[in-house]
């Protein structure tokens, strides 16, 4: 008797954790990371534009400003930028160099890197000539700043457009469609005549979030194009909109 109750205090701890096994599976499957751009993808309008900045605060102790031009010069050769366009700014407060270039597929390039107290290192990347994967532009921004031993900050941000206007209406039901999409939580919420702004967090986007914020969507009409904007970004816009 004592021994068919410990089979069946075991069977129950099998089954139990059996079920437990299938729910952290369920769970993960549920929430499998997304990316940006398919957030953007899903929300299918028309792609014009991809913003990247990327950005990180270093100690390099006393720097020159031909130091500064040759840190430049070398992020260059690292994405293998040409029509380089060099300009400086050197006070008593700051040193600062500031290079202007493009890749072979066109990109452009500014990068400002700034010495004052501590280095300031500044990427962005401005794409408007075709549509290209975000994680291939990231992870080599992100490989040049692992180079030089120093973890970045970076921001995505698509822009697209829908022909014609958009009512309210319309606009409320496709930004709330992404935030299902990502199974997102909105915390911050803007909203007037002209635009609307959603920010919150989701299990799903797997960016380090800024004060709980891991995306960003927003979209306004433009009387002046006659096109309705929309803006998605992680974790956070950081273009004018």
């Amino acid at each position: 008797m004592v021994i068919n109750k410990k089979s069946w205090f075991f069977g129950v701890i099998v089954v139990f954790l059996c079920i437990c096994l299938y729910i952290n599976k369920a769970l993960a499957a549920s929430y499998e990371k997304m990316d940006i751009d398919t957030l953007f993808k899903a929300a299918k309008c028309q792609w014009t534009q991809t913003h990247i900045n990327a950005w990180t605060v270093t100690d390099l102790g006393n720097t020159t400003i031909d130091d500064l031009k040759s840190m430049g010069k070398e992020a260059c050769e690292f994405f293998n930028l040409v029509d380089l366009d060099i300009s400086t700014n050197c006070n008593s407060h700051l040193k600062q160099v500031n290079i202007r270039a493009r890749d072979q597929k066109y990109l452009k390039y500014d990068i400002i890197i700034t010495s004052s107290k501590q280095t300031h290192i500044v990427i962005n990347l401005f794409n408007d000539q075709h549509f290209i994967g975000t994680q291939e532009l990231v992870s080599k921004i992100n490989d040049y700043f692992f180079s030089i031993e120093t973890l970045p900050h970076v921001s995505t941000t698509h822009v697209g457009i829908f022909d014609g206007r958009l009512d309210t209406q319309q606009i409320r039901s496709i930004l709330n469609g992404l935030v299902t999409e990502i199974d997102g939580r909105v915390t911050q919420t803007m909203e007037d005549d002209r635009l609307i702004s959603l920010a919150g967090h989701s299990p799903v986007i797997d960016i380090p979030p800024i004060e709980s914020i891991n995306f960003q969507i927003a979209s306004r009409y433009s009387e002046y194009e006659g096109k309705t904007y929309l803006w998605t970004g992680t974790p956070l816009i950081t273009i004018e909109y």
